[in-house]
């Protein structure tokens, strides 16, 4: 009898080490998906600063509505103008959010507050959701969004 209530007493024990390191592994791949979006977005403010001369070429951007096209001045002799450069830019980053294969679903939305140099950069993707051990059968719950807000100056 003291055998059963000791092998039942471990089965316990393995099953609680299970469901906790199933809960780690949610847990770190939603803390991956957010340090994307945090490098995602850090990538278009360091574009904006390199190219301040047509800062305001960044201000409307949706990544679901740029259209894939091969860069226009990167690879020429002749080099880039601001404008160029900033559509360059614009084509490349986009293509990063949207061919992030570990950032699922991922969409990139650059904003400009009109007549000022602020900025909000949001990354939106999927993401499973976890209740009470069990994934989420609801879409709205599994989209997840980081948003970075940055003030550009001239210099």
């Amino acid at each position: 009898m003291e055998v059963v209530i000791a092998m039942f007493v471990l089965a316990i024990g393995i099953l609680g080490a299970g469901a906790l390191q199933t809960m780690s592994m949610q847990t770190t791949q939603g803390a991956y998906y957010r340090s994307q979006a945090m490098l995602i977005a850090a990538d278009m403010v360091d574009r904006m600063r390199a190219n301040r001369a047509a800062m305001a070429s960044y201000g409307n951007i949706d990544t679901d509505q740029v259209e894939k096209a091969d860069p226009v001045c990167i690879n020429s002799d002749a080099g880039c103008s601001a404008a160029a450069l900033a559509g360059d830019d614009i084509q490349q980053w986009a293509a990063l959010v949207q061919d992030q294969k570990s950032l699922p679903n991922a969409r990139g939305v650059v904003t400009q507050t009109a007549g000022t140099k602020n900025f909000q950069i949001s990354i939106s993707w999927n993401e499973n959701e976890w209740q009470q051990g069990k994934r989420s059968a609801s879409a709205e719950n599994s989209k997840k969004t980081y948003q970075l807000n940055v003030a550009l100056d001239d210099n």
